[in-house]
């Protein structure tokens, strides 16, 4: 780098320019790898599910910007909720694993995205995910699917976001990332994680509003008026029998002094309402489009989840731009729009079959029973002649 810029008159060609912000490039990419491998090094953070929430909430800032934390590996025990399975011929099959634990609403103040707040309450905050079944076979068995169910885990990997088809998952690879968690098991250690909050703006100065001066009596002043009438009302006080009563006493002398208008005060200043937060799986379909998963299988995703995704214009341009249809976009939006695959319109017709056999018996027997009533004997060969008929 100091070569090519040691180079005479090279630099203030456009090629010298060009040259050089390339070589830039890569020594700001080196060293950024660098610093985030010497994260990494320091170990994996012992993650709660109390905590998990803000950590997710420091580490990812607005979309479609990189993260803000190198090193994003955690280690994390959980209760296993439900196994889905992919579906039969599924080009990318992926086992999900979703959990009973439940996230808690992220501290306040912390510098990344608040996304993950609507997920609260819900299994779709975070889960784990693995196209290698053997990684959940070698631990549970071949019927993992029913055996992890119930089961505490212990799991470590990195988290990001829009993994795995939550706001935020782990992809796993290796077996040593999910063991089954025994008595007497010691939890795997790991640094612990601080969150970095951001200061807080300092208040705005509150103006003092003007009080009106109060009203001045005359009598209040102590001029020459205030004793003049002081005077008065002692001689007629002197001057009045002991047996009358006493006279109603006179009315203060005010000065015609006007009351000071209060100054106005000025209306506060509307605050604008937050911008709305744009749902989160926008970014996971635009992901799955640039890693090109089938748009079939993004349409299956869409279907489990079975939420309508809110869409603005922008939203939508963004998707067109990354190779999404009007097939997925509606679907995004109506999920009830997802054609059926082969698999499951075998699966609907079957049970439509099947209610449609179990209607017909009950009228088989309903018209037995009407038939010839009191006489079971009777009432099965009506049964089984009017089932034979009808079929």
């Amino acid at each position: 780098m100091a070569f090519i810029r040691g180079l005479p008159g090279f630099n203030s060609t456009p090629l010298g320019r060009v040259v050089a912000n390339g070589a830039q490039g890569v020594l700001d990419a080196e060293r950024q790898d660098r610093v985030r491998r010497a994260e990494i090094a320091k170990g994996p953070y012992a993650m709660t599910w109390n905590d998990l929430s803000s950590f997710i909430a420091s580490a990812f800032d607005l979309r479609d910007k990189p993260p803000l934390m190198a090193n994003r590996y955690v280690i994390l025990r959980a209760t296993v909720a439900r196994v889905v399975m992919p579906n039969p011929g599924a080009q990318f099959p992926s086992v999900h694993v979703y959990f009973k634990d439940a996230i808690t609403q992220p501290i306040d103040r912390l510098p990344g995205d608040y996304f993950i707040k609507q997920y609260v309450g819900t299994d779709q905050a975070f889960g784990v995910c693995t196209s290698d079944q053997s990684i959940l076979s070698d631990v549970f068995g071949a019927n993992f699917p029913t055996a992890m169910v119930g089961k505490t885990v212990e799991l470590q990997g990195e988290v990001n976001r829009g993994a795995c088809g939550t706001a935020a998952g782990i992809q796993m690879s290796l077996t040593r990332q999910f063991k089954e968690v025994k008595p007497g098991m010691v939890a795997a250690k790991g640094q612990t994680w601080v969150p970095t909050l951001q200061a807080v703006p300092p208040a705005a100065p509150v103006t003092a509003v003007p009080q009106a001066p109060p009203a001045v009596r005359r009598e209040d002043t102590g001029g020459p008026a205030a004793t003049r009438a002081s005077s008065v009302r002692a001689a007629a006080r002197s001057a009045t029998p002991a047996s009358e009563s006493t006279p109603a006493p006179e009315p203060a002398v005010r000065a015609s002094v006007a009351p000071a208008r209060p100054a106005a005060v000025p209306a506060p200043a509307a605050v604008p309402a937050p911008a709305p937060q744009k749902d989160p799986r926008i970014a996971n379909v635009i992901q799955y489009l640039k890693s090109k998963l089938p748009e079939a299988q993004i349409l299956q995703i869409l279907k489990s989840q079975s939420k309508p995704i809110p869409l603005t214009g922008a939203d939508r341009a963004q998707l067109e731009d990354a190779g999404a249809s009007e097939i997925l976009i509606e679907a995004m939006i109506d999920p009830a729009s997802i054609p059926q695959t082969a698999a499951e319109q075998r699966i609907a017709q079957r049970r439509a079959d099947q209610q449609k056999e179990a209607d017909r018996f009950a009228a088989c027997q309903a018209q037995a029973s009407r038939e010839f009533p009191g006489n079971p004997a009777a009432q099965r060969t009506a049964l089984a002649a009017c089932r034979q008929a009808k079929q």
